[in-house]
């Protein structure tokens, strides 16, 4: 709700609201009667940050179009809809670590290809923090609405201090493989025969250091309403 209402008011301006929905998130543009909306993942922080990100990408003509005009293939990605899944979400990730961080929150790369073909988790990774590290060098220049969120969060989350480039460590590969077994434990699931099957492939889950998934959490996983963090 702070997120909501902050974000409503630094932005009255360009007629745009942020909402919490229900189901998946969504870009709708401003019609006759209403603002423009940026619809975010049930309630989830990081998805508003991340759907913030994307709005702050697109230009005057796409924020006139349906989820900003972006092409979006779901989880089960083949290797090439994930290749081009990863080019496009390299600028928005690294903006919305940006976000995260200045929020003294935890950022997370995100694949979102569970029951698809991961790719190469590590490189993408290697992306979005070369990206970001453009950012501060002045090799790629933040867009508008990005750097004002940015300075509002700031001032009210850091005393107006700036984010520097040295709060800002890429992910060590222990993480990277943990990413890749629970890819490969969501694939197993996704493709058990039988619930005997199915049991086994969730039982793989205790093998993560510290990391466990109950039936229920994984049902309430499934249907959007759990986060994991690995």
């Amino acid at each position: 709700e702070w997120l909501i209402l902050h974000f409503n008011h630094w932005f009255s301006h360009l007629n745009v609201t942020l909402i919490k929905g229900d189901f998946e998130p969504e870009y709708f543009p401003a019609t006759s009667d209403t603002s423009a909306r940026i619809q975010f993942a049930h309630g989830f922080f990081n998805s508003a940050l991340h759907e913030i990100s994307h709005w702050t990408i697109a230009g005057e003509e796409r924020r006139k179009l349906a989820d900003l005009g972006y092409w979006y293939a779901p989880d089960g990605r083949t290797a090439e809809q994930q290749a081009l899944f990863e080019q496009v979400e390299i600028k928005p990730q690294a903006i919305e670590w940006l976000f995260a961080q200045a929020f003294g929150r935890k950022f997370r790369v995100s694949l979102d290809n569970l029951t698809g073909d991961g790719g190469n988790g590590s490189t993408f990774k290697d992306n979005v923090f070369e990206q970001l590290q453009k950012y501060f060098n002045g090799e790629a220049k933040l867009p508008r609405d990005a750097e004002r969120f940015i300075h509002c969060i700031c001032i009210c989350c850091r005393a107006g201090q700036p984010l520097q480039i040295d709060e800002f460590k890429r992910e060590m590969a222990k993480i990277d493989n943990k990413s890749a077994y629970l890819r490969e434990v969501f694939k197993r699931i996704n493709l058990a025969g039988s619930e005997e099957e199915r049991k086994q492939a969730m039982e793989l889950m205790s093998d993560l250091s510290g990391f466990s998934l109950s039936e229920q959490e994984f049902t309430e996983f499934i249907n959007g309403k759990k986060q994991i963090e690995l």
